[in-house]
């Protein structure tokens, strides 16, 4: 059997000497002994570096010798998480990032809007003036400073002024509804299950 000392593999020693230091014998052909902490134990070597089973990431396009390359995540995402290890999601990754210009329109319905009525104060008026007329009668078709009309005499008199042509404000009641629509994105990315191990 072939034991381990000191880093060196290859020593060999018979059974019977192995088998006087405690180790049962006798061994089996490829084994090596392992100390279980108690005992010296013949067992086999792995030729393997991980159990079958095991899956890694690779930054490479093939797999590995040894390795077969798992075809059935493509376009996915990784994500990292502290519990079970799953797979989940709709969209490819590529798809979920791409440039997005979304588009649409707004719809503004302006039905039953109005201007509320709003009377004016004398404050808010313009300045302005009134002109009234003061007609008197006469006869005869006498004519006077201002005119005559089949004998009646027009006098015009004009009102002062007034207002200050302040401001107002009118009120809109009613209401406005509008709508919009676009293209959706959809960010419900695929995505594959990972965990951060660190060796013991």
């Amino acid at each position: 059997m072939s034991v381990i000392i000191n880093g060196t593999a290859g020593v060999t020693f018979p059974d019977s000497v192995l088998q006087t230091s405690g180790v049962p014998g006798p061994g089996s052909a490829g084994n090596a002994l392992i100390s279980t902490g108690t005992i010296w134990a013949s067992q086999a070597i792995s030729t393997k570096p991980f159990v079958t089973g095991t899956s890694m990431l690779f930054r490479q396009t093939a797999a590995p010798t040894g390795w077969t390359k798992v075809t059935s995540y493509n376009d996915y995402a990784l994500r990292i998480v502290s519990g079970s290890a799953s797979t989940g999601g709709s969209v490819a990754f590529t798809t979920a990032f791409a440039s997005q210009t979304p588009a649409g329109s707004v719809s503004i319905n302006t039905s039953g809007l109005s201007a509320g009525a709003t009377t004016l104060s004398t404050s808010q008026m313009p300045s302005h003036t009134h002109t009234t007329q003061t007609v008197y009668g006469g006869g005869g078709g006498t004519t006077g400073a201002n005119g005559t009309n089949d004998g009646f005499f027009y006098q015009n008199l004009t009102s002062s002024s007034t207002g200050s042509g302040g401001s107002h404000t009118h009120t809109v009641s009613g209401s406005a509804t509008g709508s919009f629509t676009g293209t959706a994105i959809n960010l419900a990315v695929q995505y594959v299950d990972v965990i951060i191990a660190n060796i013991d």
